[in-house]
């Protein structure tokens, strides 16, 4: 694993705002959007490739990742 599990409020925000987004642009917005998730610690391939808002939703639920209060 790359990246980090533990995520601030506002960053989850941010991270499914940037899967949303990559859902909806071309190639090369979505591997400026990765690069954003990658700044913020959260890298895709630690979890699954095409990864959704919902999926990171999912991994928050089971525990995976975890969501601490905003700072």
């Amino acid at each position: 694993m790359r990246g980090i599990e533990v995520f601030t409020g506002d960053q989850a925000v941010l991270i499914r705002e940037l899967l949303a987004a990559r859902l909806r642009v071309d190639l090369p917005e979505a591997k400026r959007l990765r690069h954003e998730l990658r700044t913020i610690g959260f890298y895709i391939s630690d979890w699954e490739y095409g990864l959704q808002p919902s999926g990171f939703d999912a991994l928050v639920d089971r525990g995976a990742i975890q969501i601490t209060s905003s700072s």
